[in-house]
């Protein structure tokens, strides 16, 4: 059921979705309507049970158990167990290696962007620029690189790859993907560092770029979740640019934040005391 930021959701699975509070995400509540029932919590077992019961009263079981951030993606698979509905299966989920991610989008047949290796750059005369990015996300600073000398000036120890620039608008998707498919998205132009961004109100570039964002979601067999996808807006065929999917933190970490069982209009808050994610069953 592929969506555009400004079109209803159709009729689809109910969808527990399950934010920790790090980001905000009523807008996806908000889009899915009567499908969905959002609960953001991050801490005490006794207020969880608390708003799942709430749920079960007011709104009824979901279909689908939906983490929208990483800290809510042991608690998803918990409560996946509890409710007897079907685990994410692992080797779907992307990983930090963007290496591995442009792999299988070119096996996937996805429009992306080409990589070059270092030695291409040796005679590249950067009229066209080049963006550097590590290998392993978060390994170091992405750059752009408009000459010869600005490959120096890389860290010699971060395998980073080569993308050669594309000069188009970028725009960012962030939506729920469910069962390899778009729930829910949002789209947005990038402006620039420092500078926000707008969001994409034209009809036929919605269209156009959802189309291309949904295809990435299957193409990639996204796992049922929130995601990011980066496109360049070429007016022939959009170019995936880059894909990002939560990824469960290594450690988790307490944090002292609010439970809420968000069902608009109506809301129920608690204070959660700092502790260990942990769950039992209602």
């Amino acid at each position: 059921m592929t969506t555009s930021s400004n079109s209803p959701a159709a009729a689809g699975p109910r969808l527990l979705l399950l934010s920790s509070g790090v980001r905000e995400h009523d807008w996806a509540c908000e889009r899915l309507g009567d499908d969905a029932w959002l609960i953001t919590c991050s801490g005490e077992e006794s207020l969880l049970a608390d708003a799942l019961a709430d749920m079960k009263l007011r709104w009824g079981v979901p279909d689908r158990v939906v983490p929208l951030d990483g800290r809510s993606i042991p608690l998803a698979a918990l409560l996946r167990v509890s409710l007897g509905l079907p685990a994410v299966q692992a080797d779907t989920v992307l990983s930090r290696d963007l290496r591995q991610t442009h792999q299988r989008a070119v096996a996937a047949g996805l429009r992306t962007v080409q990589l070059l290796d270092r030695a291409e750059l040796e005679d590249w005369d950067f009229r066209t620029a080049v963006f550097a990015k590590p290998v392993q996300r978060g390994a170091a600073p992405a750059r752009r690189l408009t000459s010869s000398y600005d490959l120096t000036d890389l860290d010699p120890d971060v395998d980073m790859l080569f993308e050669e620039w594309v000069v188009a608008p970028v725009c960012h998707v962030e939506g729920i993907a469910v069962d390899g498919r778009i729930a829910a998205a949002r789209l947005f132009y990038y402006v620039g560092p420092g500078a926000g961004r707008v969001t994409v109100t034209n009809k036929v570039a919605l269209d156009r770029l959802t189309e291309a964002a949904g295809d990435v979601v299957a193409g990639l067999d996204l796992p049922d979740g929130a995601f990011h996808i980066e496109l360049f807006d070429l007016p022939t065929n959009p170019m995936l640019l880059d894909v990002v999917v939560p990824l469960a933190p290594v450690e988790e970490r307490s944090l002292n934040k609010n439970c809420v069982a968000s069902r608009a209009p109506q809301r129920v808050r608690a204070t959660v005391a700092p502790g260990a994610l942990r769950f039992t069953a209602a």
